[in-house]
């Protein structure tokens, strides 16, 4: 069980992603059960774009409270609406250079390990239903 001190101690971008991470799981284990598994447009994959969407929406305006800086404007609109792109922007619009390089690394790093929890909660729900 978590401490709730540490849940306490934890600041809201980083239960944003979080919240993130476990939607891609929960999303890996549902997407078996959709009207056309695996597909792009399925009716989960619409409905965890859309849960993404307001996700990073609202991590955008997290982090950027978090790091006491301005948010750039529309970073947050264009990191919610293509995250592979709009996310590396508001980091190098908000941030040094080699700051936003490194930043755009470990959010590279997070995504294929959101990829790999998505996998993971699929795999596990295909190994169930058989």
């Amino acid at each position: 069980m978590v401490s709730n001190s540490i849940i306490q101690r934890m600041t809201r971008d980083r239960i944003l992603l979080l919240a993130i991470a476990a939607s891609y799981l929960l999303a890996g284990f549902a997407e078996p059960f959709s009207d056309r598994p695996n597909e792009m447009f399925s009716g989960f994959a619409v409905i965890h774009s859309f849960v993404i969407l307001v996700l990073v929406f609202f991590w955008c305006k997290a982090d950027a409270a978090a790091r006491q800086i301005p948010l750039p404007v529309g970073a947050a609109f264009l990191a919610a609406l293509i995250p592979p792109v709009g996310v590396p922007i508001y980091f190098f619009r908000a941030q040094p250079w080699r700051n936003a390089l490194l930043l755009t690394v470990y959010a590279l790093a997070f995504q294929v390990f959101l990829y790999l929890l998505f996998w993971i909660g699929n795999t596990i729900t295909d190994r169930i239903r058989a």
